[in-house]
């Protein structure tokens, strides 16, 4: 069983003593860096819409690509869904169950192990990588590729998406749905009888999700019900489909 989540805007570099990994696609995140080096500062303001100040920190970012120190991911994304995945409460035994079944979806490093190390960075999926095309374009192939053959040495075969529709894109799910179990994970949150929007909740229920099926591995898709008690869950197990539903 696979556990995917999406990544977070916000990093942070930290320590850790334990043993690391290196990203499957390390050749390939380098080489998104060196076409990235080709731009000067006007580019990248230009690239990532923002301001003089920081497109040159952006600048200077590429440049010492190389050189950058490394952070184990796990440890590195900082946004809503990896606090409430908690990494810093994890065992040794907890983090190797964490490693062995979550991976993070990445627009610079296609698919990411918890114990990878990794440099810091911010880069938008959905728009046109310099020198490559259309970032979801370029990481289709190999991240659905990847996670076939990953799959195979899984016991159960079957992997629950928990990440988001941006990153979602990145894979072919028709493909994967031909070899083994896709399961999507949806949240709905209703007040005064209505849907409504509430991604923070959204973010952090993902967290929760991912840390629990991880620890707790589910053998089938019924079996999703025991997770996140605080919400609802129906489970529609033809097109392999749950829901988690919260009344506020």
């Amino acid at each position: 069983m696979l556990v995917l989540l999406s990544p977070t805007k916000t990093m942070k570099k930290m320590d850790y003593k334990g043993k690391s990994s290196v990203p499957f696609f390390e050749n390939q995140a380098t080489m998104i860096a060196n076409q990235f080096q080709t731009f000067d500062v006007r580019q990248l303001q230009k690239w990532y819409n923002v301001s003089d100040n920081i497109a040159q920190q952006a600048y200077i970012h590429w440049q010492t690509f190389d050189t950058q120190s490394k952070t184990i991911a796990l440890f590195a994304y900082q946004g809503e869904a990896f606090r409430n995945l908690d990494a810093a409460s994890l065992t040794k035994a907890q983090i190797e169950k964490v490693g062995k079944h979550l991976r993070i979806l990445s627009a610079l490093y296609g698919v990411i192990r918890p114990l990878d190390e990794i440099v810091s960075y911010r880069l938008d999926l959905t728009k046109n990588f310099p020198g490559l095309g259309s970032g979801i374009a370029y990481w289709r192939e190999h991240v659905t590729n990847h996670l076939l053959e990953e799959i195979e040495m899984h016991k159960q075969p079957f992997i629950i998406n928990c990440s988001s529709n941006e990153y979602t894109d990145m894979i072919d799910i028709q493909r994967i749905k031909k070899s083994v179990l896709w399961v999507q994970v949806n949240f709905e949150y209703i007040k005064d009888n209505k849907n409504v929007a509430m991604s923070m909740h959204a973010k952090a229920a993902r967290g929760t999700l991912a840390r629990e099926l991880c620890l707790k591995p589910v053998t089938s898709i019924g079996q999703m019900d025991r997770y996140l008690i605080d919400y609802g869950c129906k489970i529609d197990k033809k097109n392999g489909i749950v829901t988690y539903i919260k009344q506020l």
